[in-house]
């Protein structure tokens, strides 16, 4: 079942930051209740993913630089939540990545809390929770979760972005 939260327009990179803030509010009930959250950005180069992106981190560490990880495959943002637990986002940009053996080899599947009980990166308990965010989420749809928040970014450039925002339920 999918349901969309957002069908907004913005005119500028802070008007995306904003709306990626506005996600953040919607995700953190869940975030708190299980301690993982999945995002899947799409959308051209020059988007604006890495800026919504940006609008969501600022609710859990507003002093944070947050860039785009497409030469790095990963970047890791600490933060917290409003109740005091830890979160990490783990910004991932996989436009870089053709298959599944790609994604095993940058670490990708390490930070799914199902999949290695004790992975150190995983979600632990109630003290710490993880953000997967994942630029290009289109070029790995054999590998997205169940459950997840999509971000569809129309527009690139000069141009207005039309965004779309969507809570995906596989099941």
């Amino acid at each position: 079942m999918t349901t969309l939260l957002f069908d907004d327009c913005t005119r500028n990179a802070s008007e995306t930051e904003e709306l990626g803030y506005r996600l953040s509010e919607v995700i953190l009930p869940e975030l708190c209740k299980t301690g993982f959250v999945f995002i899947a950005l799409n959308g051209e180069l020059g988007a604006g993913k890495t800026a919504f992106i940006r609008g969501l981190m600022r609710r859990f560490n507003e002093d944070i630089y947050v860039h785009s990880p497409s030469y790095t495959i990963l970047n890791e943002y600490r933060g917290c939540c409003p109740d005091g637990a830890e979160v990490t986002v783990a910004h991932f940009d996989v436009w870089r990545i053709h298959d599944e053996d790609d994604l095993f080899s940058v670490g990708f599947f390490d930070w799914f809390p199902s999949e290695i009980p004790d992975n150190p990166n995983a979600y632990a308990g109630g003290n710490s929770r993880i953000v997967m965010a994942v630029e290009w989420g289109e070029n790995i749809e054999y590998a997205l979760p169940d459950s997840l928040y999509t971000v569809d970014i129309e527009g690139s450039g000069n141009e207005p972005r039309h965004i779309r925002v969507f809570y995906k339920d596989k099941i």
